[in-house]
């Protein structure tokens, strides 16, 4: 029988395991860029930190384009995903901290993208 495991550790994913930042603002910015918008990095950076889906609505501000947004991002990560590397320390770590303790991946990226990212 498995040891019972008291502690939980609760990590976000892009920026803290996965190094997904370019890979993500590439998808984001090409996103804006398909309903006739500019996405700077900075604006990403300012604007991204918090709730992205928030961000991406107040920004766009048509419920149209927004839709259309969406389904851009959501149709592209899977794909870019791929190209996104696990920090290499994090590799070492995660199966260290699994030994003691459940661990819980919080991210806004689409579970099934990163679930197999993590296979």
């Amino acid at each position: 029988m498995a040891a019972k495991k008291n502690k939980l550790i609760i990590l976000d994913f892009d920026g803290v395991i996965a190094d997904s930042f370019n890979i993500v603002f590439g998808v984001v910015h090409d996103a804006f860029t398909s309903i006739g918008m500019v996405l700077s990095e900075n604006e990403f950076k300012n604007n991204f930190l918090t709730n992205p889906k928030l961000a991406e609505q107040k920004l766009v501000g048509d419920e149209k384009k927004f839709v259309d947004l969406q389904r851009y991002i959501h149709t592209n990560v899977p794909i870019r995903y791929k190209e996104v590397k696990i920090f290499p320390a994090m590799a070492q770590v995660i199966p260290k901290l699994f030994l003691s303790a459940q661990l819980v991946i919080v991210s806004s990226t689409q579970s099934e993208v990163i679930i197999e990212k993590l296979k």
